[in-house]
């Protein structure tokens, strides 16, 4: 049901009167030029302005056209700034068609469009986003009014409208719920050169080979993101024919998640990198392999440790990074034979922290 509503006002600015129409639009109405309806007309004047493209150019009947796929519930409620963001962002992506979320409150109500790269679409993604925007707005209820197709831009279009008592989605919100969206719509392979893409601005050789590398398992386990941190130490074992290590706090900041990246060919075996990681002091809780395959093949061995660091009290930041790289240097000269296998690592790694502390409080 639609109200349009007719204020009247008096000499002072106030309202005086309001004569309100409930009704629904005619079939009509949604598929006429949106030009010929007064109040939809002044606000594409104002949106054409704004982007400032030659009149009947193009980019202009591109303009028009998506703003024709709109329903006429959305180009009433908008107001031209919102239009015209969403407009521009769906232009911006006709090279490159991504998961883009819009949000517009309504009173007790979200108003939110989802424009989704029709390769990915399906009955099955719509509810999965529908339950996904329920969820994280504690949507009372939802509705989906429409999925246009835009087609020029290879994009649908989804409207989704959640009545929530908190109709408020602060920016982090916003951009967390858009990324979790991206997640379950777009392949895993298409974020990381996506991801390596915002880094760069280009897509390399080197990039698609290690997209195609990555196994299923590691996919599950790690995001875009990982992979290209963990593709520049790949590099190094591929070129130098070394292993390398890397050591980090997990997400939750409990325990230190250990990479070992070592070549198939002649690398270390699993048996000697547990041997190792048990002289260093440390727990092992968890383990698991990937083997991708470039150059031969590169297995990254991932475990999760106890917190080493946490034999010792009153630690700070500074000492953290220290231990990370104190770890990963005795790691490295084990691997290369520089120093033997022994218990004595767990001491080197500990001193460590001892000699940081004194060094600290001397200052």
């Amino acid at each position: 049901m639609n109200c349009i509503g007719v204020k009247e006002f008096d000499d002072q600015g106030n309202v005086v009167k309001e004569r309100r129409f409930f009704g629904l639009f005619t079939s009509v109405a949604e598929v006429q030029d949106i030009r010929t309806i007064p109040i939809i007309r002044d606000k594409v004047k104002f949106i054409e302005k704004n982007a400032e493209f030659v009149t009947g150019g193009h980019n202009n009947k591109a303009l028009i056209s998506i703003l024709q796929v709109f329903s006429c519930d959305e180009l009433f409620q908008s107001n031209e700034d919102e239009l015209f963001k969403i407009c521009i962002s769906i232009m911006s992506l006709a090279i490159r068609p991504r998961v883009r979320l819009f949000l517009r409150r309504v009173r007790d109500f979200i108003s939110c469009i989802v424009l989704i790269p029709m390769r990915y679409a399906s009955a099955r993604l719509m509810f999965k986003i529908r339950d996904i925007l329920k969820y994280e707005t504690s949507a009372e209820s939802l509705d989906i009014y429409n999925n246009h197709i835009i087609n020029e831009y290879d994009l649908m279009e989804l409207h989704v409208v959640l009545k929530t008592k908190n109709a408020s989605v602060p920016d982090d919100e916003f951009l967390r719920i858009e990324n979790k969206l991206r997640n379950i719509t777009e392949k895993w392979e298409d974020r990381f050169i996506d991801n390596l893409y915002n880094t760069f601005s280009t897509v390399e050789d080197i990039f698609i080979r290690y997209c195609k590398a990555f196994p299923i398992s590691y996919q599950e386990s790690f995001e875009p993101h990982d992979a290209y941190y963990d593709m520049k130490k790949l590099e190094i074992v591929r070129k130098k024919g070394v292993s390398e290590v890397d050591l980090r706090l997990t997400c939750d900041n409990l325990n230190y998640q250990l990479k070992v990246y070592t070549s198939s060919n002649g690398g270390l075996e699993l048996s000697k990198i547990l041997r190792v990681t048990k002289n260093l002091g440390a727990k092992i809780l968890s383990h698991n392999g990937y083997y991708i395959e470039i150059n031969g093949g590169i297995w990254i061995h991932h475990f999760v440790l106890s917190r080493v660091d946490e034999l010792i009290d009153n630690i700070i930041e500074f000492r953290k990074c220290y231990f990370k790289e104190q770890f990963e240097i005795t790691l490295a000269k084990v691997f290369r034979k520089e120093i033997k296998n022994d218990y004595f690592n767990s001491l080197v790694v500990i001193a460590g922290h001892l000699i940081t502390i004194q060094n600290i409080s001397k200052r």
